[in-house]
C-alpha cells in the first residue's frame, strides 16, 4: 500500500522536540539527543524510534509554533515538579487533564505527576475520571493518586469474569474479598460481598 508521507530524520533537541518545517513537536523526553524518523502527512506527523511509533501530532500550519504532549515530559517533571504549573505542556494538555490538575492537584505537583504516569502506563483516562468522581462525592480532599489507583483496581476486580470454583480460585476470591472490604473501610463505600456475587 502506498504511504503518502514525506520522511525525514531529525535529532531530538534539548526541549524533547523535533523540528519539522520550522515547527516543534514533542516526543518522550528520554529520547533527547536521539535521531528519530518522522513521517509528514498533510494533516499530521508521526514520529518513530527504532521502528516503534513514539508520538503523533496534528500538523501545525504556522511557523515557529510548538505542539507539546504533557505525557512526553514525565521524566523531566519528576526531577523538576515545580515547573509543571507554568509549563506550555500543561497549557496545551487535554481539558480533562487540566481540570483534574486545577481542581484537585494544585500545589501537589508530585502527586499529579504520579497520576499522569499511572494514566500513561497502567490505566485509561476514563477509569481515572470515574474514580475521581467517586472520591469527590465523598469529599474533594479524598482525591489522591493512591486512592485513585485503589479504586481503579477495585473496579477491575468487580468487572473481572467469574472464576472457576476450584480450591485455588476460592483462595483468590477470599483474598480479593478481603481487599475489597479494606477499600470499603478506607473510603466509606459499600460493595456487594464477593461471596454473594459468585454464589
Amino acid at each position: 500500500m502506498f504511504d503518502a508521507a514525506r520522511v525525514v530524520h531529525a535529532r531530538v533537541d534539548k526541549y524533547a522536540t523535533v523540528v519539522v518545517d520550522q515547527n516543534h513537536y514533542s516526543v518522550p523526553d528520554h529520547l533527547v539527543g536521539k535521531l528519530i524518523m518522522v513521517k509528514i502527512y498533510s494533516g499530521r506527523i508521526q514520529c518513530f524510534y527504532e521502528e516503534m511509533k513514539i508520538a503523533e501530532h496534528n500538523r501545525l500550519v504556522g511557523c515557529h509554533e510548538w505542539r507539546l504532549e504533557l505525557l512526553h515530559y514525565l521524566e523531566t517533571l519528576k526531577k523538576k515538579p515545580g515547573a509543571l504549573a507554568g509549563s506550555t505542556a500543561l497549557a496545551q494538555a487535554q481539558s480533562h487533564i487540566k481540570n483534574i490538575y486545577e481542581t484537585y492537584y494544585s500545589r501537589r505537583e508530585k502527586d499529579f505527576i504520579e497520576l499522569l504516569q499511572y494514566i500513561r502506563d497502567d490505566a485509561n483516562l476514563e477509569e481515572v475520571q470515574r474514580s475521581i468522581k467517586q472520591l469527590d462525592n465523598l469529599h474533594p480532599s479524598h482525591v489522591t493518586t493512591d486512592k485513585v489507583k485503589a479504586l481503579c483496581a477495585k473496579g477491575r476486580e468487580m468487572d473481572a469474569p467469574p472464576l472457576l470454583h476450584s480450591q485455588a480460585s476460592q483462595a483468590i476470591l477470599q483474598q480479593a474479598a478481603a481487599q475489597l472490604r479494606q477499600y470499603d473501610d478506607m473510603f466509606g463505600t459499600h460493595t456487594i460481598q464477593m461471596e454473594e456475587a459468585i454464589a
